[in-house]
């Protein structure tokens, strides 16, 4: 080889290892999870929805917008759809290394156009029976709380919503869920929801959710004390209020009520407050042994109206405070992606939160990633 061959050669090596240090650094980072080898992986906060048209025949809106609840939800896809989205989850996951997921409603109030129960969900998670677990109370339980006065909470009210609580514990759910005490609304027809924590019949779900072994999925904001909805979230949807009461004392009445009731906080690293900080969960995780997080990621290029406090960056790249966070508290976090999952080719469906956050997760310390990643869901869920 001559002296200038070898010097080409060695240009050339030095340019390759430059763009991909370069370009590396510029890209978001994908999983390594692929070829579907399962990893055992268990992601507690999943929704399917069936394929079709909107509400008023109006098709799904694009990348980065929510569609319409019923269309979400799966109010015109039928059956058959739920079927063909739980078929297309299942490769989801055998892609990114998910052995198992749990499919719950999303938290619905009286009167919702498109509301439906876990029920209309049953057949498409009972055919995949070793992948797929039921979630079950935002269709049935989370009605009763949102449409009831705390000071209004009468005998009869009680013994409806217990009896409700039994019936989905005899269908076999591993968790009530999807609850909420504060939901924002992100669109038109998309709901605002908001009671609080401490109310009556929650405080009454948790005495059931601690008898029967049985933890709580609640849809949580941080609010510290009664603030100003944020602007962009005003200008996102009208429905939102102008103000909203506090959410951090009342969760923290409702852990302290029954601390046999195990009460996982979802979509934990995905900030609408500004307020959901890594110290406010730090505090919270050591005063509160019942208290548990599942984590979210969306990118600001879906859902821009986000006040921070994320746990990675816009390239996914992992925030060392969140690390820290979770190797402290290794024990008390699980993964709750929140993707709507619809059939094959479907579009609209919301923003890639599951790629995403099992993203994330993925850069986490082996011993940590097997507890959050797997682990503790096992042991939290009944799995």
């Amino acid at each position: 080889m001559s002296r200038k061959s070898g010097f080409s050669i060695t240009l050339a090596a030095v340019f390759f290892l430059f763009s991909f240090f370069f370009f590396a650094g510029h890209r978001p980072v994908r999983s390594q999870v692929n070829g579907g080898t399962p990893k055992g992986y268990i992601d507690v906060h999943m929704h399917l929805r069936a394929q079709g048209r909107a509400a008023g025949g109006q098709r799904s809106p694009g990348p980065g917008r929510r569609p319409p609840l019923e269309a979400r939800q799966g109010r015109h896809g039928g059956n058959q759809d739920l079927a063909a989205a739980a078929d297309n989850l299942i490769s989801i996951m055998d892609r990114l290394g998910i052995a198992k997921a749990i499919i719950l409603p999303p938290p619905q109030k009286p009167g919702q156009q498109g509301a439906h129960t876990y029920k209309n969900q049953l057949g498409a998670i009972r055919s995949h029976p070793d992948r797929l677990v039921l979630g079950a109370g935002g269709g049935e339980l989370n009605p009763i709380i949102q449409g009831t006065d705390p000071s209004s909470v009468t005998p009869a009210i009680r013994a409806e919503f217990e009896r409700k609580a039994e019936e989905i514990i005899r269908d076999g759910a591993h968790v009530f869920g999807e609850m909420t005490c504060l939901h924002f609304s992100f669109g038109q027809t998309h709901v605002f929801e908001q009671v609080p924590p401490d109310h009556p019949l929650f405080l009454l779900l948790a005495d059931i959710a601690a008898k029967n072994n049985i933890p709580i999925d609640l849809h949580w904001e941080a609010v510290p004390e009664e603030m100003a909805t944020p602007q962009a979230l005003i200008e996102r949807s009208s429905n939102n209020p102008a103000r909203v009461q506090a959410t951090v004392p009342g969760l923290e009445r409702l852990l302290s009520h029954n601390r046999k009731a195990r009460i996982v906080v979802v979509h934990v690293g995905w900030d609408n407050t500004g307020y959901q900080t890594v110290d406010l969960l730090r505090r919270l995780l050591k005063t509160h042994p019942n208290l548990y997080c599942g984590l979210k990621f969306v990118r600001k290029q879906y859902e821009p109206f986000q006040r921070g406090n994320n746990m990675a960056d816009q390239n996914l790249r992992i925030k060392p405070e969140w690390v820290q966070l979770m190797s402290d508290f290794s024990d008390r976090f699980v993964v709750g992606a929140d993707e709507f999952v619809g059939t094959q080719g479907s579009k609209g469906h919301g923003p890639p939160s599951l790629e995403d956050t099992w993203t994330i997760i993925e850069q986490l310390p082996a011993a940590v990633r097997t507890k959050v990643g797997r682990d503790n869901a096992a042991r939290i869920y009944g799995l």
